[in-house]
């Protein structure tokens, strides 16, 4: 089981979409986590786009849109949490 958190691997910032659901988003990030089990995901960054840097460590989050269909995020980790967790 993973505990639900990994660290950025790769990144790419998407400056276009052809779909149109993700017009309103752009640019946004689509990342790459090592989750620290050593599997790795794709989904997108929730955090500021500035502070993307390979190595960051973030929670992989899963939204749930319809019963065989989820978006991955991945919510950067702030150092006070990493001290307090």
């Amino acid at each position: 089981m993973s505990r639900g958190t990994g660290t950025v691997y790769s990144w790419s910032l998407s400056h276009f979409t052809i779909d149109s659901a993700w017009t309103d988003s752009l640019p946004y990030a689509t990342v790459v986590v090592e989750s620290l089990e050593g599997v790795r995901f794709v989904g997108t960054f929730s955090g500021p786009q500035n502070d993307l840097t390979i190595g960051l460590p973030v929670n992989i989050r899963v939204e749930s849109i319809e019963k065989n269909f989820a978006y991955l995020w991945f919510d950067p980790i702030s150092e006070a949490s990493e001290e307090n967790g």
